[in-house]
């Protein structure tokens, strides 16, 4: 039996959210209780019309990029993490947790958590919690995602994040964690690496992204991978590509998405290298 440190409420969410929340914490928790996790006119999330291109190319190449976390998450088990799990909208992120008895969904939104309970039904259990202190004892899940969501933590508290999502896991545990490298800065880089990067740098001039207006709504900090590599982690970790571009250039790329899909797929640690690694994490 899962043991969650908290409180159950008449509306079936699991609370153990702190009083008080930082800053950071509770502008992210205010975006997606009262912007994100609603709908627009078209039916579709906010958070989805700002930050994923839902057209023809760049929309079937997302969906099979959300489907490479499969490949990586044991053929069963009893529980199956969520870290802020969002409604869990999309059927890619559905699939997840059909090898799992149960999917623990956590996030800091109500609003996301109520439609999640409506998209995975009764086979869930709904946390209102905070993935810096994961309300779960050690050891406990079979498997644990995390997509988009740690760059999402403040910045001084995204090695704790991780480091609670590895903790949770049993033994044999795997965990799937979709990140984003930040670049570092231009002047920073010798020659050699400002030779390397300046074709990205161009193309992140050309293509702005739908997201950028929202930029100041909701708190961001991606760290480098150079950050990820330097960290003392209790834990190994396979880093493979999830995405090796920014979602303002995949509908640029038009037919050109499934070349770039097959270059992934087949060198997925050089191209996990930039743009959205896909973390694996497996526990001894």
């Amino acid at each position: 039996m899962l043991q969650i440190a908290g409180t159950l409420r008449p509306d079936g969410l699991w609370d153990c959210l702190p009083d008080h929340l930082r800053p950071e914490k509770a502008q992210v928790k205010g975006f997606y209780d009262e912007t994100g996790w609603k709908t627009d006119d078209a039916g579709e999330y906010v958070d989805a019309a700002l930050f994923v291109d839902r057209r023809g190319y760049a929309d079937r190449y997302l969906a099979r990029c959300r489907a490479r976390v499969l490949a990586h998450l044991p053929q069963g088990g009893e529980y199956l993490l969520d870290v802020a799990s969002g409604p869990v909208h999309f059927p890619e992120y559905r699939a997840y947790s059909e090898r799992f008895e149960h999917r623990v969904c956590v996030d800091l939104s109500e609003t996301a958590l109520h439609d999640a309970r409506r998209n995975v039904g009764d086979t869930g259990v709904y946390v209102l919690g905070d993935v810096t202190r994961l309300p779960l004892e050690t050891g406990t899940v079979d498997a644990a995602v995390s997509l988009h969501t740690l760059y999402h933590v403040p910045s001084d508290e995204q090695a704790a994040a991780f480091r609670e999502i590895h903790r949770v896991l049993k033994p044999g545990g795997v965990a799937v964690i979709v990140y984003y490298w930040q670049t570092p800065h231009f002047a920073d880089l010798n020659l050699a690496g400002k030779l390397l990067a300046l074709p990205g740098r161009v193309i992140r001039r050309l293509t702005r992204s739908r997201a950028s207006d929202a930029q100041g709504e909701l708190y961001y900090h991606a760290h480098t991978r150079q950050w990820f590599e330097a960290q003392d982690w209790p834990f190994r970790a396979d880093v493979l590509s999830w995405s090796s571009v920014d979602t303002g250039t995949l509908h640029r790329l038009g037919p050109a998405t499934r070349v770039l899909f097959w270059l992934e797929a087949r060198f997925p640690r050089l191209f996990g290298r930039r743009g959205y690694p896909m973390i694996v994490i497996r526990k001894n």
